[in-house]
This record gives structure tokens, sequence and C-alpha cells, in this order.
């Protein structure tokens, strides 16, 4: 087969989507098919067009936004002999949809999140941007895509109320070689509250931020680190913001982009993970800190209770006193516990690799 990803970002971008998507190429080419990624060329170091073999990345627009606009172009130019165009939200939706509608493709698309009406509340978003996204995510779930994929059972039944579509759930995966390799490392002192993941408006880092400031005035030896990519976002700018109006600057270290084993080691010298998220449609962050065997602090909003497991704390509330009380207790060693659970790679390739297969016959 010859299929098409039309996703926003590709590696050498780092994120969750980016790692679902890098991971289906890989298992599809090592079984024989051409796999075309057209994407955005975020930096300008980045080549427009790659051939690594059975693979080929295509990158077009500097930015999300300007690819959705750029990108029909090249989707079209490479459709042509193709058996399925696999895309997700948001950006690359329609672009995706309408070169494979003009081209009579089979279209496919991957939701990594519903979030409704929750997009009109989230912090760093002004009411333009509020609205927009609302409107925007609603026309995507309208569009007649051959088949919707949740990847969890709480975003594969928001897609199930909100279109008549065929709906799948299929799962993230994680390759847990690769991550349970930095298992043996041991945290240290002192107690260090970590923070790993995308600077989106969703990730209750508004929270966060103010709730560490007052934590760290009633205990002095702890720890902050936040782990997040350098992106021009209103969500990201006012983390730096906080940061330069943070009482204790020395005690909140921050890192960007780092690699996979620098990411691993860092987390596995931390005592927990914190996700105050207010909602995940997966949460690989969640998936692979369980993985590592770290606890986690979370929100316990969206699909966090089917991926999160092992020593856990769920915040009550979203709202600045329970994530203190919540970290108040993860330093007391409060901590709920429960079978961790396990989200296989391999699992995750077959269940795609079968949904290709039915359009491909």
């Amino acid at each position: 087969m010859k299929i098409v990803f039309v996703v926003e970002h590709f590696r050498p971008y780092v994120g969750g989507v980016e790692q679902l998507f890098g991971s289906l190429a890989d298992a599809l080419v090592s079984k024989g098919h051409t796999v075309v990624v057209v994407t955005s060329r975020y930096r300008s170091d980045l080549p427009k067009e790659e051939q690594l073999g059975l693979l080929k990345i295509v990158r077009t627009g500097r930015s999300r936004f300007w690819f959705t606009l750029l990108g029909l172009f090249s989707i079209i130019r490479e459709i042509s002999k193709a058996q399925l165009v696999h895309t997700t939200s948001y950006n690359a939706a329609l672009p995706a949809w309408i070169a494979a509608r003009l081209c009579r493709k089979p279209v496919i698309i991957t939701f990594h999140e519903v979030w409704d009406k929750l997009w009109l509340t989230l912090p760093y978003l002004n009411m333009l941007q509020r609205w927009g996204f609302y409107f925007f995510e609603k026309l995507i779930i309208k569009l007649n895509f051959n088949a919707f994929i949740g990847v969890s059972d709480f975003t594969a039944c928001a897609l199930k109320q909100r279109t008549k579509r065929k709906v799948f759930r299929i799962y993230n995966g994680l390759d847990y070689q690769a991550i349970t390799a930095c298992q043996s490392a041991q945290p240290v002192e002192p107690f260090v509250f970590c923070f790993f993941g995308r600077a989106g408006s969703s990730k209750g880092l508004d929270l966060l931020m103010p709730s560490a400031e007052v934590f760290m005035a009633q205990h002095p030896e702890v720890l902050f680190r936040l782990i997040v990519p350098k992106h021009n976002t209103s969500a990201f700018r006012a983390v730096q913001r906080d940061i330069q109006l943070f009482g204790y600057p020395d005690r909140m270290r921050v890192y960007h982009h780092l690699n996979r084993e620098e990411l691993f080691a860092l987390l596995c010298s931390s005592s927990c993970v914190v996700i105050p998220s207010y909602s995940e449609g997966f949460c690989f962050a969640a998936a692979e800190a369980v993985a590592l065997g770290l606890p986690v602090i979370s929100s316990g909003r969206g699909a966090l209770p089917e991926v999160v497991g092992g020593k856990h704390i769920f915040i009550n509330e979203l709202n600045h006193e329970s994530v203190v009380a919540g970290l108040n207790s993860a330093f007391r060693g409060e901590w709920t516990e429960s079978s961790p659970i396990r989200f296989e790679l391999e699992q995750t390739v077959a269940e795609y690799l079968e949904l290709y297969m039915s359009f491909g016959n």
C-alpha cells in the first residue's frame, strides 16, 4: 500500500501526535509499505523534501495555520497513487479531507481530544480564538471522513455523540522497551515535582504556576521542574512571564527540547509528575510517567482515569486550593495505588494496519 499521512508536525518535532505517526510510519515501512508524510516546515533549516527509503517527508508552510492553507497542493500531488489518506485533528484535517475528496480517495482521521464547549473557557486564549477553535472542531467532526479514530474510550465516546460516521477506539501505544531502560535511576533529594509536555492552553499551567509558588513558600526544601518545548504561543509566553516574576526562581528549573534519553533520565530523578490538565484525550505524559514507575498527580479529567495507574492522586477540583492540596498529599506520601496500565505499541500498530487494509482491499 501507499499511505499519505497529513499532520501538522512530524519528526524532528517532539510530541504525542508525532510519536504516534512516527511509530506508524516506521512500522509500515518495515512491512514494505510506502508512506508519504505531508507536514509543516516549522523550522527554516528543515529540508522541503526528504526521501528516507520508503518514507518520504514533504514540508510546506512555516506555521500550522499556513500549512492549513498551503498543504492542499502538496497533498493532492502525493495522493494520486495512494490507497488511503490518514490525518489528525485539527489544522491538518481540512486540507486532507478536501484533497482526498477531490481525488476520490478514502480519508480517515485520528482525534486526539474533543473539547466542545471547553474551548470557551480555556485560559491563554482570547474570545475570538475560543469561538474560532470551537466552531472549527465542530466543522471537522461534521465532515464525512470514512472513519474517525478516538485515542481513548473517552474520546471515542465523545465522537460517537457527535457524528454518525464509523468511530473506532485505538489507544496510542508506547515503546516500553525504550522507556523502561530508565527505571534503574533513583529519585534524589530534595522532593522534586515535574511537569513535562506542551505548554498548551489546556494543560493547567495557569493553575500549577501560582500553586507551586504557594507550595514552595510552605516547603522551602522542594523543587519544581518544567520540561516544555519553546514555542511562540500565548501559553508559553505567559509561563515565561510567571517564571520571571516568580518568588523562587532558583527552585523552578526549566528545560527545553530534550532528546528522549535526556527526558527520561530527568523524569527518573523526579519524585512525581504533575498533570493538572483541563482535559486529556489520552495523555502521553501520563502514560510515560506510569511506564517509568513514577507517581502521578493529575486532574483526573477526560481520559486520565483510563491512563493513570500505579501510585496516583486525582485532584478534586480544578482550582488553586485543590492543586496545592494535591501537592501536599504527594509530599506526605498519601498516594492511591492501582495496577499500572499498559498501552503496547505493537497492539496500536496492528489495529491501525487492520483498519488500513480494510480500505486497501
